[in-house]
């Protein structure tokens, strides 16, 4: 057996696209960073690709410098789902086990299976199935309930739906990028692996990524995906706040934001900020309280819509780990306080990567979590497909290798998130 596996992941995001080339080790839990590469987003608004062929060539771009690092030729990826067409609800799985044997991984396949049998609207699919609580005869709240004796098992899920043709577009991408979609997953979900410690998973933690043009709203519990949402709002429309405030083109307004950051500016409120006023190329001056106060405005609503809905779904009161800000535009100044303050003094820090053994060095900048989350989780469902496949009889690994090379299975199956603890992942392979 091999002792490691070479992993990419694509993320196709509003302003940048960024893929990340790993090894994943099948005898630990690290992954060695060998690649990265990123370019400016095309084609892309909100989340969605809208032109297939100009995302494509952002997809190249980022990928063939992610390769050029690593010495590596690139065939497959885990690519990342987002946008605002995705919608989480909760569904419950309801099986009888008979004789009051011990619950096995076959009956937690089942009953997940059985409560994601739900009508959709045309041209809506599910993307993402996870298992946040399970209930075992009158044993209720259970993380897992493998190996425990009962008759009576259900499963809470959350169920994940997008617009297909969304995730078509993506793979037109793909395609035109000459590049094998392995499988999809979340671009919440790949944050929150990358960036959350099991034990945040496990307790319960909010996540709030802010990216250039949405913001992904994520809550974990037993190591679930419990709650997913979209705001079709990010850092790209403080930008546009600046512009418009100040009567200048969005580049000058992207330029004062990142100015913002610098501390020598923001230590003197009252010093002037010098910038291109409109296509005249007149100048004109800012202060620097007044460009706080215009990005404070923006960043409060988008901090208190995310609230809002995880509020809606009890995640606050259920996240003892706090809160944690990721996304390429969490890195603005004071957005720690500001979250604590808004969220009623919950415990708040910023996304770091984990899981990390080299490399760490080339995964810093937030921008590039979502692509790395998405690499741990091809090693996560290749170690699972390795485990499964040692287990089974020669005929079953006969079928299992005809099924990958004809691609039976392939892409269509949703996406899930980190198994419970001794349960292997279902459908990790999509």
């Amino acid at each position: 057996m091999l002792s490691s596996e070479l992993v990419v992941g694509v993320d196709i995001g509003s302003t940048t696209t960024c893929a990340v080339v790993a090894e994943a080790f099948l005898d630990r839990d690290l992954i060695d960073v060998l690649g990265v590469g990123m370019a400016p987003s095309q084609g892309v608004a909100r989340g969605v690709v809208e032109d297939s062929a100009s995302a494509s060539r952002c997809v190249r771009e980022a990928l063939q410098s992610a390769e050029a690092m690593a010495d590596v030729d690139v065939q497959t990826a885990v690519v990342s789902l987002g946008g605002e067409h995705l919608a989480s609800q909760t569904e419950i799985g309801m099986l009888e086990i008979p004789g009051n044997r011990p619950v096995t991984a076959d009956h937690l396949e089942s009953v997940r299976v059985q409560g994601q049998e739900i009508t959709l609207p045309p041209g809506r699919e599910v993307v993402h199935v996870d298992a946040c609580d399970y209930s075992l005869d009158a044993r209720r709240g259970l993380a897992s309930p493998l190996g425990m004796s009962g008759s009576q098992l259900e499963a809470q899920l959350n169920i994940v739906t997008g617009a297909a043709v969304a995730r078509g577009r993506i793979e037109e991408a793909m395609q035109r990028a000459d590049l094998t979609v392995h499988q999809f997953a979340l671009e919440g979900l790949a944050t929150g692996i990358a960036c959350l410690s099991e034990e945040e998973r496990q307790l319960g933690v909010s996540l709030v990524s802010i990216g250039g043009g949405t913001t992904n709203i994520s809550h974990f519990r037993h190591g679930a995906l419990s709650f997913h949402s979209v705001l079709p709002l990010g850092g790209e429309i403080i930008s546009k706040d600046i512009a418009s405030c100040l009567t200048t083109t969005l580049g000058e307004g992207e330029r004062l934001k990142l100015a913002f950051g610098d501390p020598q500016v923001r230590g003197n409120p009252q010093a002037e900020i010098t910038y291109r006023m409109g296509a005249e190329q007149e100048m004109g001056a800012v202060t620097v309280d007044l460009l706080s106060q215009i990005m404070g405005a923006r960043v409060e609503e988008i901090l208190e819509m995310a609230r809002d809905r995880l509020m809606v779904r009890g995640c606050l009161a259920a996240s003892p780990c706090g809160l944690v800000l990721a996304g390429g535009s969490s890195r603005l100044p004071g957005l720690v306080e500001t979250a604590r303050r808004l969220y009623g003094g919950m415990p708040t820090k910023l996304a770091e990567p984990r899981r990390i053994g080299n490399g760490m060095e080339l995964v810093r900048d937030p921008s590039t979590h979502a692509a790395l989350g998405l690499t741990i989780l091809a090693g996560d469902w290749t170690k699972a497909e390795i485990s499964r496949a040692e287990s089974m009889g020669l005929f079953e690994r006969l079928w299992l290798a005809v099924k990958d090379l004809i691609g039976i299975g392939r892409k269509d199956a949703p996406a899930t998130g980190p198994a419970a603890p001794g349960a292997e992942p279902e459908n990790g392979r999509g």
